[in-house]
């Protein structure tokens, strides 16, 4: 096996882990939230314990692979912009639902119920996958994951919204369910995104070995602050911004900015340069390799 395969199997399987941690969470709080209120006739009272869901389905996922990443500051603001926007989500899908049963007559269509579930959890999806990517600079990653989030939400809720109409009220389904609906969307959001970039670094050696950086926009980023699309914080004699990747005609260059710190490729001090497969990137103490899929 080689080293990509088992990197994003590591990966894969803490993504997984993180996301069914944070649906037994989420769904052990929601249930004590229902326990210590009475069934208020607000509707804003009523949505406290989906409230609740949301805040902490979005601070627990958001931050998934800053924290596997060992960014916390970036893991901060993503946790914070999730869990506001997955308490909205929750909000809009209750007020949604709310809608839906007054418009229809009392003995409606069942699967309007299931539908309806399945766009709540749509826009959890979307919300924690926009989220997931506010920690950084990485705007058009923050949008294709709010779109991954949006369609594997909404699948992963239908299923979810077909299990708990077959299994009905027994105990632990629904925590069970959440928490392999928090699972999937985790592994559908980072371990999927790494498998299928086309182009990307790796860091050969010191911090964060193996660690795989997609390169997906037009200008990348690279430096020591957090903010960066590609943050190098545990690297010494790394700049708060080292250097720029862009793209153009089907390749990355790598530019110094001449605001940062010394560039070498293959080794040898360079203010541009068209990558190649295979080329190593010295910054600072880092060492970082090129790679593209075939």
């Amino acid at each position: 096996m080689d080293w990509k395969s088992t990197a994003l199997r590591a990966l894969g399987l803490k993504a997984l882990l993180l996301g069914a941690v944070a649906g037994l969470w989420a769904s052990l709080l929601g249930e004590l939230a229902r326990a210590l209120l009475p069934a208020p006739s607000d509707p804003l009272l009523s949505a406290v314990p989906l409230l609740a869901l949301g805040l902490t389905l979005g601070a627990l996922l958001a931050p998934a692979d800053s924290l596997l990443n060992r960014f916390p500051r970036r893991a901060a603001r993503a946790a914070l912009a999730g869990g506001v926007l997955g308490a909205l989500a929750a909000l809009l899908g209750h007020g949604g639902l709310g809608l839906l049963h007054a418009a229809l007559p009392a003995q409606g269509p069942r699967w309007l119920g299931g539908a309806g579930f399945s766009a709540q959890m749509a826009l959890f999806g979307a919300a924690v996958g926009f989220a997931s990517a506010m920690g950084g600079a990485r705007w058009a990653l923050a949008r294709r994951r709010a779109a991954h989030g949006l369609w594997a939400g909404a699948l992963l809720g239908g299923l979810l919204a077909a299990l708990l109409a077959v299994a009905g009220d027994r105990a632990g389904v629904y925590p069970a369910g959440l928490a392999a609906w928090a699972a999937l969307l985790a592994w559908l959001l980072f371990w999927r995104e790494l498998r299928f970039a086309r182009r990307w670094l790796r860091v050969v050696s010191g911090p964060g070995e193996d660690s795989l950086f997609p390169l997906l926009g037009n200008k990348v980023t690279l430096g020591r602050l957090e903010s960066n699309d590609i943050p190098l914080p545990h690297h010494r004699e790394v700049f708060p911004r080292h250097c720029l990747l862009t793209r153009g005609d089907g390749a990355y260059r790598i530019i110094d900015e001449e605001q940062g710190g010394l560039v070498l490729v293959n080794f040898r001090q360079t203010q541009e340069q068209t990558l190649k497969p295979g080329d190593l990137l010295k910054v600072g103490t880092a060492l970082l390799q090129y790679g593209e899929a075939k």
